[in-house]
């Protein structure tokens, strides 16, 4: 208890300290400019009575994410955008490098009705997935939803996307087609020949070669979401209650041999609704996973509420994951917290405390994680 107090302590001045943090535009020419963001979040995280029962979970001290974030204009229709990203640096004690290059994309805007995105993409699988993590509501993502087996990061992909707002800014569609799972090559014993053509007995992932499709279509009720990356939260400057449909999809690398259709869909609903100074935000989540993922086959559902009382937001949410035969992959959590914005996005610090059972194990889980965010 006393280390988390002093803790706390330091993460309240540093971030109050740091709380004016700007940044900083460049002018090219008339049409063209650079912008340049970035943000960091810290984390502590902490076992609560696990009595020794998990002994990789222990008190650590690190850097959940360190991201550069590089976006301007070329000219009035042509946009672009690259970010790095450094994630759990010093997690138990490892200080490696591991800078890599997360988004990068030029956007070609058409009209409010068509916008084409090239490159390193944020994928639309759920609202969820193409939220920005220096805007979430929560800490983090809820990740296990968001992965993809044979995919380096599986929110993410290269490929070209098409996104725009349709029917007065009501209808929001967004359709990528990305590489997805990669061919899988098959070697001639003893030489480094491609076998041409693969003989029809050999099960081979994406032996043709296939794209991933991956799409969402939304309903906005109130104000609509036009930016590339949704926030979690718009704490009072947005009123939207939205409701979209997805679907992530890959012939030749699903299926329990990795050779059939990968699918999966998802359906979400998310509000955010000011009342003067206070605000609610809520999210609600269903998925169905298809077999040859890093998930199981299986069912799965996730969501938040908040309360949000001017810079004060106590929260609540819970995960569950069923797959459809054994316990490999079964998820039950239990979160609640509190958001301190004290510069909303800017600055600010969040607490929480959740339980979780995973894989089917008979015991609850404990942990506690202090949050601080700079974004500038």
């Amino acid at each position: 208890m006393r280390k988390l107090i002093s803790t706390l302590m330091f993460v309240v001045c540093l971030v109050c300290f740091m709380a004016n943090a700007q940044a900083a535009k460049i002018t090219i020419s008339d049409d063209a400019f650079l912008d340049i963001h970035g943000y960091v979040q810290t984390w502590m995280y902490m076992p609560v009575d696990h009595e020794g029962k998990d002994a990789s979970i222990i008190t650590d001290f690190y850097l959940k994410r360190a991201r550069l974030l590089f976006g301007g204009q070329i000219t009035p229709d042509v946009m672009f955008f690259i970010g790095t990203l450094n994630g759990n640096m010093g997690k138990d004690g490892d200080m490696s490098p591991r800078t890599l290059i997360a988004d990068a994309w030029v956007e070609y805007n058409v009209s409010d009705y068509m916008k084409i995105n090239a490159g390193l993409l944020k994928l639309p699988f759920s609202r969820h997935m193409q939220q920005s993590g220096a805007k979430l509501h929560g800490l983090d993502f809820h990740g296990s939803f968001l992965a993809r087996s044979g995919v380096a990061i599986g929110h993410r992909d290269m490929g070209v996307m098409v996104r725009g707002l349709l029917s007065e800014k009501k209808i929001d569609y967004r359709f990528a087609i990305v590489d997805g799972v990669e061919y899988d090559k098959v070697i001639i014993p003893g030489d480094t020949t491609v076998v041409p053509p693969i003989p029809d007995s050999a099960i081979v992932t994406n032996k043709d070669d296939m794209p991933r499709f991956v799409g969402r279509i939304g309903y906005n009720v109130y104000d609509p979401e036009p930016s590339y990356f949704w926030a979690g939260t718009y704490l009072g400057k947005k009123k939207v209650l939205s409701f979209g449909a997805s679907f992530d999809l890959q012939p030749g690398v699903g299926g329990d041999a990795g050779d059939e259709l990968f699918y999966a869909f998802a359906i979400d609903a998310f509000a955010d609704i000011p009342m003067e100074e206070n605000g609610i935000v809520g999210t609600l989540n269903a998925y169905i996973f298809g077999p040859g993922g890093t998930l199981p086959e299986g069912t799965g559902v996730w969501g938040d509420f908040g309360y949000r009382i001017k810079k004060i937001e106590p929260l609540v949410a819970f995960e569950l994951y069923s797959p459809k035969t054994g316990d490999a992959g079964k998820r039950q959590e239990i979160l609640g917290g509190v958001n301190w914005w004290i510069e909303g996005h800017n600055t600010n610090v969040k607490f929480q405390l959740g339980a979780q059972k995973l894989n089917g194990v008979g015991e609850w889980t404990k942990t506690a994680i202090v949050q601080s965010q700079l974004f500038f």
